[in-house]
């Protein structure tokens, strides 16, 4: 969808808006993105929300529909997978990452590039099949990476003796990733089966052939 068509849809819902909220309201831009913004205070607007029409996917979204275009199976919670269907994912993700490594070998810049957005492909798959709420879990780590600090000038403080080495300053907090999973330490962790499903799936598939 180009930006005309973006603004067209914008503005077919500005009527929606007005329904919702007595609020003065404008559209623009807020970080980069186009946005239906209120003035709620009389002196300054802020974003109420973006319009999904014109809302980009994220790249895990992208393999969301490529799963349910492919019905391949999802946990509805965030789960281990069953040993075949993990030990297959593990394969699969090391089968893309030896590609990107042969492809280095071989000096074709294209086909890293290919292979390193199929690796990324198969680990956000990955982690739909598990049922991870993969937004909240990367949040936590890109909070917890940015809290890092560089090391010392002279490298001391860095395992690597390397100045510009990325290290963790006292009091650095790992991410914690147990209340976006839902669960406690001490929790028994659901296994979804997705083998069980695929083969159930390919039994119907041969009974409409």
């Amino acid at each position: 969808m180009n930006l005309t068509d973006a603004m067209k849809n914008v503005l077919s819902i500005q009527a929606q808006v007005a329904a919702e909220t007595q609020d003065p309201y404008h559209i623009g831009l807020y970080n980069g993105m186009l946005m239906i913004c209120a003035n709620h205070d009389g002196t300054s607007y802020e974003p109420m929300w973006l319009p999904s029409a014109i809302k980009p996917k994220t790249n895990v979204e992208d393999v969301r529909d490529f799963h349910n275009k492919f019905q391949v199976p999802m946990a509805e919670q965030p789960s281990f997978l069953d040993g075949n269907a993990h030990e297959f994912r593990v394969k699969f993700m090391q089968e893309e990452l030896n590609e990107f490594a042969d492809a280095y070998e071989a000096e074709n810049l294209a086909a890293a590039a290919d292979a390193l957005v199929d690796l990324a492909y198969v680990v956000f798959g990955t982690a739909l099949m598990m049922g991870l709420p993969w937004a909240d879990l990367w949040r936590e780590v890109q909070l917890a990476n940015m809290t890092k600090e560089l090391a010392k000038p002279d490298g001391s403080n860095s395992k690597r003796g390397n100045p510009l080495d990325v290290v963790k300053p006292d009091g650095w907090q790992a991410p914690d990733h147990w209340p976006a999973l839902g669960l406690n330490p001490s929790d028994e962790v659901p296994v979804f089966n997705a083998t069980l499903q695929v083969l159930q799936l390919g039994r119907q598939r041969k009974e409409q052939a």
